[in-house]
C-alpha cells in the first residue's frame, strides 16, 4: 500500500504540475494577447505618416517643355551648356539604373538651389541614398574634366581680354585683376587672406 500511495501522491503532483504548467502558458497567451491589443490601439490612434510623393519623369518629361529661360532659371547655365556638360561627364558616369541626363540635372540643381536632399531626391524620383551617389559620382566626374571646364588665362593679354568682356556684360570693371581667399583655420584660431595678381 505504500508504494499504492506514493504513486497516488506521484501522480497528484504531475497533475498539479500539468495544471500549473497549462496555467503559466495560458497566462503568456493573454499577455502577449493583451499586448497586440494594446499595440493596435496605439497603432489606430497614431496619425498615418504621408510618403512624400516622387515625381514621375520629371526628367524626360516635364524638363523638356521647360522654356530655356525657365530651365536656366532652375538649373543656373543654358540648354546648350547642359547639353555640353553632357558630352563631357557621359563618359565619365555609370547610366545603370539612373540616366546621364538625370544625374546631371539633379546634381545642378541640387547645387544650385537650397532644397533639401529629400526635396530633390522626390522632384528626380530617386531615393536619398541614391542622390547622395549621384552628387558624388556627378562631382567626382567634373573633378576629373575640370581642367576642360576651367581654364585660367595664362597671359596678360588673356586677363585683360578677359576683364574687358567681364566689364563690357556686367559693367564691373577690372574684375580679374585679383582674386582675394580668405581662409579660417579653427584648430589654429587664424584668419589667412591668400591674393593672387592676375
Amino acid at each position: 500500500m505504500a508504494d499504492g500511495g506514493l504513486f497516488h501522491a506521484q501522480a497528484f503532483l504531475v497533475d498539479e504540475l500539468l495544471e500549473d504548467e497549462m496555467m503559466a502558458a495560458a497566462a503568456v497567451i493573454a499577455d502577449r494577447n493583451e499586448f497586440l491589443r494594446n499595440r493596435e490601439a496605439l497603432q489606430r490612434r497614431k496619425k498615418p505618416q504621408k510618403q512624400p510623393a516622387l515625381t514621375v519623369d520629371y526628367v524626360e518629361v516635364v524638363v523638356p517643355g521647360y522654356s530655356d529661360a525657365v530651365f536656366k532659371s532652375h538649373f543656373r547655365m543654358q540648354r546648350t551648356s547642359f547639353e555640353e556638360l553632357c558630352r563631357l561627364l557621359g563618359p565619365h558616369l555609370t547610366a545603370k539604373t539612373v540616366s546621364i541626363r538625370k544625374k546631371i540635372l539633379s546634381s545642378l540643381w541640387l547645387l544650385g538651389n537650397t532644397e533639401s536632399f529629400r526635396g530633390v531626391a522626390n522632384r528626380f524620383g530617386l531615393s536619398k541614398a541614391t542622390l547622395h551617389s549621384v552628387l558624388f559620382e556627378v562631382c567626382n566626374a567634373i573633378e576629373t574634366v575640370w581642367g576642360r571646364l576651367i581654364v585660367w588665362p595664362t597671359t596678360s593679354q588673356q586677363y585683360r581680354d578677359l576683364a574687358d568682356g567681364f566689364r563690357r556684360k556686367t559693367g564691373f570693371p577690372g574684375v580679374v585683376e585679383t582674386m582675394a581667399v580668405s581662409l579660417q583655420n579653427r584648430r589654429l584660431s587664424t584668419n589667412v587672406t591668400l591674393q593672387r595678381e592676375l
